[in-house]
């Protein structure tokens, strides 16, 4: 199952996400069946789903019909070696401590035998390698796509069902330049997902960019923005989520710095064209 970890990639919207957290759950019981054997006959095999519940409700909410539906379908089959399937859930956040404070009462106080999630590179890398990786508890995310998570000390237990960015920055690239620009600007998020989509995007970029991070809860993007804009940009590249994208597009448009954006996975959402 290695190349469910070293192929993995793009934080997808929230269908694909879906199908792939189906899928993660499904395996999830296959990986932990053989080792299920001499566990006593009653016991559910508990399966914990962690995601940002608190930050992307909908989109969260959305997933989590794809993990009850997965849960469903085996239980339906007769469980796993007879015994049945329990889901879980935990708000991983996208930040690192509330991350790891909903892992450890997933793995501590409510005893899954697995993980499906995080859903953001930013909460997951921390989760795999201080709380899920060292108790030996396998994790599957369906969309966390930081390339620094190929490398993470986990000992093994994380994979993930999705492209890393080492494969969606190329694209993200050549999309760019398909649309007719060669001078861009670049805003990301400052985290694992940001930083590492933003470094493969620069590395297949062959015309001008300038790249800029922002941070959470920024009162106004102006100044990253007019930096980004500096050498001309055409068109502004954003790598970053929902709600501060929306926030970055607003304040682009009504300060007169971009009238063209090229998004990112995780920046793709329908409110961005209705709002």
């Amino acid at each position: 199952m290695e190349w469910l970890r070293r192929s993995s990639g793009p934080r997808g919207r929230s269908g694909g996400a879906r199908v792939r957290l189906t899928a993660g759950c499904a395996l999830l019981a296959v990986v932990l069946g053989p080792g299920w054997a001499g566990a006593e006959s009653s016991e559910p095999m508990r399966i914990g789903l962690l995601l940002d519940f608190s930050g992307s409700p909908e989109t969260s909410a959305d997933r989590k019909r794809g993990f009850d539906l997965a849960i469903r379908h085996i239980n339906d089959g007769g469980g796993v070696l007879g015994r049945p399937v329990h889901g879980v859930t935990g708000d991983a956040t996208r930040s690192p401590a509330p991350a790891v404070r909903a892992a450890r009462h997933l793995v501590e106080q409510e005893g899954v035998h697995a993980v499906v999630g995080p859903n953001a590179s930013g909460a997951a890398l921390p989760v795999v390698e201080i709380v899920t990786g060292p108790a030996g508890i396998p994790t599957i995310s369906p969309s966390a796509t930081s390339p620094r998570l190929t490398d993470a000390d986990d000992d093994g237990f994380f994979f993930r069902t999705t492209l890393a960015d080492t494969a969606q920055g190329p694209v993200l690239a050549r999309v760019t330049r398909d649309r007719g620009f060669e001078n861009v600007g670049l805003i990301y998020h400052d985290d694992p997902y940001g930083q590492g989509l933003a470094d493969t995007f620069a590395g297949a970029w062959n015309g001008t960019l300038r790249a800029v991070p922002v941070g959470d809860d920024q009162p106004t993007y102006r100044a990253e923005l007019r930096r980004s804009a500096g050498a001309g940009a055409q068109a502004l590249v954003v790598v970053t989520f929902e709600d501060q994208a929306l926030a970055i597009v607003r304040e682009a448009i009504d300060a007169g710095i971009y009238a063209q954006f090229v998004f990112a996975d995780a920046a793709k959402r329908t409110r961005l064209v209705r709002e």
